[in-house]
């Protein structure tokens, strides 16, 4: 028999956030457009069915990169408050940690302390959409959702060229065995 299509339902997609955070300003992007992009999908959850926002890497341009000032901590702050708008409706997001993201940039064995600060573990946790994480931060982490009588499982994977991440035992193999116990999830992966 064929399945019954359920409710239309949206997923929103920020992809490359960098420059609307970037301090100094150079690319012409701002703050408040970040800003509203978050608001827009708070004010429009019920209109358009927002079931799921994901954040797709490069949230913030430098970083744990080091500088005087820390503009890695001007930007995190910038990107915590447009993704935080999503919370009071308890809209499940996920961001991912981009090369952009980790210091110095794009560097495998960088760190992701701002990353992990914004959107780490102790942040998700609780939250009835986030799934769980691969390894000591949220570097590589779940959520779940459901729509229209289907449920999803969207993997938040970090930025990593190392052989760690697709070594046996590594981030890949977490997610591949969470695919296989959950086979009725649809999966997403960002």
């Amino acid at each position: 028999p064929k399945a019954t299509p359920g409710a239309p339902f949206t997923i929103v997609w920020l992809p490359d956030t960098q420059y609307y955070v970037e301090e100094p300003p150079v690319h012409g992007g701002t703050p408040a457009m970040f800003n509203s992009q978050t608001t827009w999908a708070v004010n429009n959850e019920g209109a358009e069915n927002i079931v799921y926002v994901g954040q797709l890497g490069d949230c913030v341009e430098h970083g744990d990169y080091p500088s005087n000032p820390p503009l890695g901590i001007i930007e995190w702050n910038r990107a915590k408050t447009a993704m935080y708008a999503l919370e009071p409706p308890e809209i499940p997001y996920g961001v991912c940690a981009g090369n952009h993201d980790q210091s110095p940039i794009g560097d495998p064995n960088g760190t992701t302390n701002g990353y992990n600060d914004a959107f780490g573990v102790a942040h998700f946790t609780g939250r009835p959409y986030y799934g769980g994480h691969n390894g000591s931060n949220n570097d590589n982490h779940y959520q779940l959702f459901s729509a229209s009588g289907l449920d999803f499982m969207v993997f938040s994977f970090e930025y990593d060229q190392s052989a760690a991440f697709n070594a046996g035992g590594g981030a890949l193999d977490w997610a591949e065995a969470l695919v296989v116990a959950n086979p009725n999830k649809k999966v997403i992966v960002m």
